[in-house]
C-alpha cells in the first residue's frame, strides 16, 4: 500500500495541493489519515471522477438528458401552437396594472 501525502498525489495527478484538498472536501478522494492518501484508491477515484463516475451516475445522467429532451419538444410543441394560434399565453397582472385598464 503506497502511502502518499497531498504534495505527492498531486505531484502524481498533475494537480496543485489546493486542488487535490478541494476534491478531497468534495467527497471525490478520500484520505487514510489527515493528508495521507493511498495511491492505489487515489487515482482509481479521480478516474471514476474524470469519466463520469460509476454506472448508476452513468444511468442517472441518462434519465436527466432524457427528461431535457422530452421537456424541450413539449417547449417547441407549445411554440408552433402559438404561432398557430392555437395556444394563448396567459398574462398575470397585478392590481396596479389592473387599474390601468
Amino acid at each position: 500500500m503506497a502511502l502518499f501525502t497531498t504534495k505527492g498525489i498531486a505531484d502524481c495527478l498533475n494537480l496543485t495541493e489546493r486542488r487535490v484538498r478541494e476534491l478531497r472536501d468534495e467527497g471525490v478522494l478520500t484520505e487514510e489519515r489527515s493528508g495521507i492518501f493511498n495511491l492505489k484508491t487515489v487515482v482509481r477515484q479521480y478516474v471514476a471522477y474524470k469519466t463520469g463516475g460509476t454506472k448508476d451516475d452513468q444511468s442517472r445522467l441518462a434519465a436527466a438528458r432524457a427528461d431535457r429532451e422530452e421537456t424541450r419538444g413539449k417547449i417547441e410543441k407549445m411554440k408552433m401552437e402559438e404561432a398557430k394560434g392555437n395556444l394563448h399565453r396567459c398574462l398575470l397582472y397585478t392590481s396596479d396594472a389592473a387599474d390601468e385598464l
